[in-house]
């Protein structure tokens, strides 16, 4: 993470530090991306699929900032978890963000379709997810 994000977010996340939760079946992705969000001071959980996904959501005491999720994953994959969430009391308007090695046109639609909000190629420049999460807390 480079040096201007760290201390943007460090600053940011001193009243309320924003909770992010990744959803990815890769565990070098789970790895990757709790590392750059603990850094940036995130309070960040962890699920294997959208079962899990969705199991967090309802189950947490404070609403999550951000979602980032992978498209495809066994038992729920990023779509079907995304258009559940998206009927979710307080969880219509949180920014999805996915995650994928699928660049054709028709992942790029089934992304919007569902209700997310940015999509990111893998493997992920954590630094570009940040920036996004950036933009959308300014």
């Amino acid at each position: 993470m480079n040096q201007e994000l760290k201390e943007f977010f460090i600053k940011f996340n001193l009243n309320k530090p924003l909770r992010v939760l990744c959803v990815d079946d890769d565990k070098v992705i789970q790895f990757t991306t709790q590392r750059a969000f603990v850094i940036a001071g995130f309070v960040t959980d962890m699920a294997y699929d959208g079962l899990q996904a969705l199991d967090l959501i309802r189950h947490s005491f404070q609403k999550y900032d951000f979602i980032l999720m992978d498209i495809h994953m066994p038992n729920m994959d990023g779509i079907d978890a995304t258009k559940i969430i998206r009927t979710m009391k307080n969880y219509e308007n949180v920014p999805i963000f996915a995650l994928t090695g699928d660049m054709t046109m028709e992942a790029k639609l089934k992304v919007v379709s569902a209700g997310m909000n940015e999509y990111f190629s893998k493997p992920v420049e954590m630094d570009d997810v940040l920036n996004t999460i950036k933009s959308y807390v300014l």
